[in-house]
């Protein structure tokens, strides 16, 4: 039996230094050889933008050269550091990896955990997934058909590929006729996207490629992030979406079989009290990136001249820091703006991770503490039962 642990929770919570005393836990039982850390975090994972997006390397862990690991089917992706704790068989993989100029999705990040994923399981590994992220966590679920779940089909996939056509239209069109575009041909689509997205040009263009291509929409909408929603994802195949379930017949999963024996997914939630809990350290935390360097890689970002609706230059942070270079806001209104901004982010994330759909799947609530321990409980099989 095979076990992954996933740790949500919004922005500010702890979940890295939970994922790594959880690991240390994990390996204190002798049961497995080592622990593989996933990052689910979508910003995270580009390279020279570490300071803005928080992708910090736990001290003590250093880039590993040679590894089993491989990720087959990724373009682009040359070159994947792993990084390993000098004194422990913990590995870190998803962050910092490829360029700021590149695209990042859904789809990728499925591809890359799920090899992660498969080499542990064969190899007597570990898995943590940790990170903000919701869709990733979902959608990697599924396709490792988590739990044997046997109302899930095991073939299906909400990826569709771009529309050179349409995105050629769409250049030529204003806000307000992409919008009109979409409501017209999947208005339930529009009106399932957020007022940052529907204000988006480029996920509008995106949304519209979905919806010719597909005609069942998706509800499955990552609310916790800022424009982040599937119409964010590129392709990895045209095959139609399939409807699972009587209950919720408008959910769409990813399932693929893992064909490699049972898996017990356990998931720990990092949940505040209340948003003013998380407010002093988010504050620290936006000026302790200002004091690390995050001015200075907004300006080499703005030099390389990327698009302004890129995936990195609509990050938290960098529209804020971009106006402060720019001279239209002050030092105290950068900070005033940022932590607002990302106070916003991580109430999102709180609804997505707290959304009812999510009950089966998020069912461990642990506070926040200091010293939090583990419960062994927790590195054993978990019981079906607990999540349907």
């Amino acid at each position: 039996m095979h076990k992954i642990i996933s740790i949500v929770g919004p922005t500010a919570t702890g979940k890295t230094a939970l994922a790594l005393q959880t690991a240390q836990e994990w390996l204190e039982l002798g049961q497995v050889k080592g622990v593989n850390l996933i990052s689910a975090d979508s910003r995270q994972v580009f390279r020279g933008f570490e300071v803005v997006t928080g992708a910090d390397i736990p001290a003590g862990f250093e880039v590993v050269s040679e590894t089993k690991l491989k990720t087959k089917g990724m373009a682009g992706l040359s070159y994947r550091p792993i990084y390993k704790d000098s004194s422990r068989q913990i590995f870190l993989h998803g962050v910092k990896m490829i360029d700021v100029g590149s695209d990042w999705s859904l789809a990728h990040f499925v591809r890359f955990a799920r090899e992660i994923a498969y080499w542990s399981i064969k190899n007597n590994y570990a898995v943590i997934m940790v990170g903000g992220t919701g869709l990733y966590h979902q959608h990697l679920w599924h396709h490792l058909n988590l739990a044997g779940h046997s109302k899930l089909p095991q073939k299906t996939a909400i990826f569709v590929g771009p529309n050179l056509e349409v995105r050629k239209q769409a250049e030529t069109m204003a806000l307000s006729g992409l919008q009109s575009w979409l409501k017209q041909i999947d208005e339930k689509r529009f009106l399932q996207m957020n007022q940052s997205d529907r204000q988006n040009p480029r996920r509008l263009v995106r949304a519209i490629e979905i919806a010719l291509t597909t005609p069942v929409t998706s509800e499955l909408v990552d609310k916790s992030q800022p424009g982040r929603t599937e119409v964010d994802q590129p392709p990895v195949t045209n095959r139609k979406p399939v409807r699972v379930g009587q209950e919720k017949p408008d959910k769409l999963h990813l399932i693929e079989p893992i064909g490699t024996g049972d898996i017990d997914f356990e998931v720990i939630k990092l949940l505040p009290a209340s948003l003013d809990d998380l407010k002093p350290k988010i504050t620290a935390r936006v000026k302790a990136r200002l004091q690390a360097g995050a001015v200075n890689e907004v300006k080499a970002l703005l030099e390389q001249k990327l698009d302004p609706k890129s995936q990195v230059m609509t990050t938290l942070g960098v529209p804020e820091i971009s106006q402060f270079l720019a001279g239209v806001i002050s030092e105290k209104e950068l900070i005033h703006l940022w932590t607002l901004h990302e106070l916003q982010y991580a109430k999102r994330q709180l609804t997505w991770f707290k959304r009812p759909d999510q009950a089966h799947q998020l069912q461990k609530n642990i506070g926040i503490t200091p010293n939090h321990k583990v419960s062994p409980e927790l590195l054993q099989p978990a019981s079906k039962d607990d999540w349907f």
